[in-house]
């Protein structure tokens, strides 16, 4: 699609003198002939050569006599050998290409502030950033299969990954599973009270060496006094 462009001209021209001849000479139809060349040279940057004669009046339909008189004689155009222009197209050319060049500059500005407030961030930044997200997911995803690495009033369940590896660590014999079933089963409390460090918990299981269904309260089934009348 071809771009629109519209030229300005002073609102009395046609009170100009050159202007009022050419219609003394040749009628209103001078003086449309005469815009239609200025839109021309709008259209081409200023200037047309003269071998475009024909073309001009092909375009206008109008006759050779008239478009000589409006180049050559009307004094509404200069040219030289090989070009005619108007002096005051130039100018409005020059005008709207400073206006257009400014307005340019004024995007690259607005432009380059936007990019600058919104700069990539370094290589270490991209890399710290990555690896807090890689983090973040993995959590999240944990998180959805089971209670593991919730926290709770500060303390923080374990992933069953992180016992298995502390029982590799410590060399230990516990299986890691039925530890974790087992204060999962009791909401992580130890005795009354909320566990505050399940490395400790291990530990002491460990040391203990029992079955976890006996770890944290051990359960003593009561003496039954039997009444002598019942051994006989």
């Amino acid at each position: 699609m071809k771009t629109m462009f519209y030229f300005s001209h002073d609102y009395s021209s046609r009170n100009d003198k050159k202007l009022v001849t050419c219609l003394m000479n040749h009628g209103l139809e001078a003086i449309g002939a005469y815009w239609c060349i200025v839109e021309m040279l709008y259209e081409e940057g200023g200037y047309l050569p003269l071998s475009d004669f024909d073309r001009i009046i092909f375009e206008l339909r109008t006759d050779t006599g008239l478009i000589k008189f409006l180049i050559n004689d009307s004094n509404l155009f200069n040219h030289d050998d090989e070009k005619f222009w108007s002096e005051s197209a130039l100018k409005r050319l020059k005008l709207r290409s400073e206006k257009c060049e400014m307005a340019r500059q004024n995007a690259d500005l607005r432009w380059n502030k936007t990019s600058n407030a919104n700069a990539l961030p370094t290589h270490c930044q991209r890399n710290a950033n990555k690896e807090k997200k890689s983090k973040e997911n993995k959590y999240k995803i944990k998180n959805k299969k089971s209670p593991e690495g919730v926290s709770i009033s500060g303390f923080t369940i374990p992933f069953v990954e992180d016992i298995r590896a502390y029982c590799l660590e410590k060399k230990s014999n516990i299986s890691a599973d039925v530890f974790f079933n087992f204060y999962e089963s009791k909401g992580w409390m130890v005795g009354k009270n909320k566990m505050k460090d399940w490395k400790a918990s291990f530990r002491n299981w460990e040391t203990r060496n029992i079955p976890p269904s006996t770890d944290s309260q051990s359960i003593s089934q009561p003496e039954i006094n039997t009444p002598p009348e019942w051994t006989k």
